[in-house]
């Protein structure tokens, strides 16, 4: 076995393979920041940072002097010749200086390490060439010569390209974010009337909008095409306002409207909400409704000269939305609109609405009952039809007592006659009471329903109110519908029965004065019996107390002895 206490072998190195991982050693420690600093993590380093890197890989990858220009390197051969003569034969007061790095051996270095330094040089470059350039136009801007909007967005567009934190590059991209949204805003107070996501019109800027604009746009650092435009813009709505104002004063004269129309045309097209506007719009408005009402009102009056009133009229529709768009006119304004038009149009309504609420109250007490007729009336209507009266009659009479409240005041004729049939017109007496009840409320049910002759009246004086109002026409149907019903009756139930005579009333008189004494004599010999029965319950009382009594007596003397 060997010996245990012996000294391990030792690893055969060559000098090359230690001078090859000294050499990858210096490049990696070069190469694993300069990635990173490539790649801008964890921040973007400064170009000053990128140079020191780029110098100190050219002289690990490429030597001394890599990185000087051909011409500076004679120079400095030069200069050292001459110094070289001058202290030849003296020796030197200062240290002598570091031997100058060597740069490693090609086969060391990988090809995406050479690459990453080309990298870092390209971005030296290019970072010194936009830094040129935007200090350039920050001088320009502060000589007054503003650079335009679209050209600082594209420096600050290549500036995201490049792997360096720039100088300059907070201010341009700062001001360039400011003025587009600035732009934004004035595009909207220039393109006029623009739709909304959900497609309905979104409300103009106003002109003070626009102002403030202008005013906001002095600050910036960069030129904005849309200011001079807005400029424009807010110059000639001012114009326009004058001009509107003016014709405002003179809107009462002819050919006003066709003005405000071209006035309406322009003020539109600048898209901006303007405050004159809203006593043009006031204005139109008013002059409109002036031509509406005139029209109305006026083909009313030729009708009426023409004897065609009843199709000429002016509805009561338009009528309304008269009164309704009255109501939300300018106060100023209506004080100087023709104020007989005005009063002609409230005059109509008020007349209309007067014969609505009379109708209303005319059929006010019946409109709260759907039927009109009770359950025992029903019961009555359909035991007459069970005794002989035809059905069609009993439908008419149960129909008719709710013909849209319109049976009117012939409700309780009809009645007496269909009672008449049910009770009097055959050999059976079925519950005449129950007829006799249900002719009652017939009557009180025509008592509380308008009377034909008051809803005719209603009609004509609807016919000749001065506008076409619908309910006249409802109104009349429902008395045509009346009238039917009431013809249809009469032919189903036949002519009314015959007045009684004298001879027949004084023998009903005779009979019923009869029936009644001995009703009485019958109620009287029902009392004397029920007097007898409790005179006979009062003896039988009497008899059973004194026996009570004459047996404690005899209990008592027993007790003596």
């Amino acid at each position: 076995p060997a010996d245990a206490s012996a000294a391990p072998p030792l690893l055969l190195v060559l000098p090359e393979e230690v001078d090859a991982l000294e050499e990858r050693i210096r490049v990696r420690e070069w190469a694993d920041p300069a990635k990173r600093v490539a790649a801008g993590k964890p921040t973007a380093a400064t170009l000053a940072e990128i140079r020191e890197l780029v110098a100190a890989g050219a002289a690990i990858l490429e030597g001394a002097g890599a990185g000087a220009a051909p011409a500076e390197k004679e120079k400095e051969k030069e200069k050292d010749k001459k110094r070289g003569g001058r202290k030849k034969g003296r020796a030197s007061r200062s240290p002598p200086a570091p031997p100058p790095p060597v740069a490693v051996r090609d086969d060391h270095v990988k090809d995406f390490e050479r690459q990453l330094l080309e990298r870092l040089r390209a971005s030296v470059v290019a970072g010194e060439a936009w830094e040129a350039k935007a200090s350039s136009a920050l001088a320009e801007a502060e000589k007054g010569s503003l650079p335009a909007l679209e050209d600082v967005e594209r420096l600050v567009k290549e500036a995201s390209g490049i792997s360096a934190t720039l100088e300059g590059f907070e201010r341009l991209a700062e001001a360039a974010g400011e003025a587009r949204k600035w732009a934004e805003k004035a595009q909207s107070c220039l393109k006029g009337k623009q739709l909304t996501r959900r497609g309905a019109n979104a409300p103009p800027p106003t002109l003070a909008h626009a102002e403030r604009l202008v005013r906001d746009a002095g600050k910036f650092s960069v030129a904005v095409r849309e200011l001079s435009a807005l400029r424009e813009r807010v110059a000639e709505a001012k114009a326009w306002g004058e001009k509107a104002e003016t014709a405002v004063e003179t809107w009462r004269e002819v050919g006003a409207l066709d003005a405000f129309a071209e006035i309406m045309a322009d003020h539109d097209r600048f898209g901006l909400e303007l405050p004159a506007a809203v006593d043009v719009r006031a204005c139109v408005a008013a002059l409109e409704w002036e031509r509406e009402a005139r029209d109305a009102l006026e083909a009313s009056d030729d009708a009426i000269d023409q004897d065609e009133n009843e199709t000429a009229k002016p509805s009561l529709s338009v009528l309304e939305d008269l009164r309704l768009r009255l109501e939300d006119l300018d106060a100023d304004v209506l004080e100087e609109m023709e104020q007989v038009l005005v009063e002609e149009v409230k005059r109509r309504l008020d007349l209309c609405d007067a014969w609505t609420a009379r109708v209303d109250a005319l059929r006010g007490g019946f409109g709260s009952e759907k039927s009109g007729v009770s359950q025992e009336t029903r019961e009555t209507t359909r035991e007459s039809a069970r005794v002989g009266v035809l059905s069609g009659d009993a439908r008419l009479i149960g129909s008719g007592s709710g013909v849209a409240s319109a049976a009117f005041g012939s409700g309780d004729q009809l009645s007496r006659q269909g009672g008449g049939l049910a009770s009097g017109g055959f050999s059976s007496k079925a519950k005449p009471v129950s007829a006799e009840r249900a002719a009652a409320e017939a009557k009180a049910l025509a008592g509380k329903r308008p009377t034909p002759e008051a809803v005719r009246a209603l009609v004509e004086e609807g016919k000749n109110l001065p506008v076409l109002c619908p309910r006249v026409a409802e109104l009349e149907a429902t008395l045509e519908e009346h009238f039917a019903w009431v013809e249809a009756a009469r032919e189903l139930l036949g002519p009314p029965p015959p007045e009684p005579t004298a001879e027949e009333l004084a023998a009903a008189a005779t009979s019923a004065a009869a029936e009644a004494s001995a009703d009485a004599a019958a109620l009287e010999e029902a009392l004397a019996a029920e007097r007898r029965r409790a005179a006979k319950s009062s003896k039988k009382g009497k008899k059973k107390g004194g026996k009570k009594s004459g047996g404690g007596g005899g209990g008592g003397g027993g007790g003596g002895v």
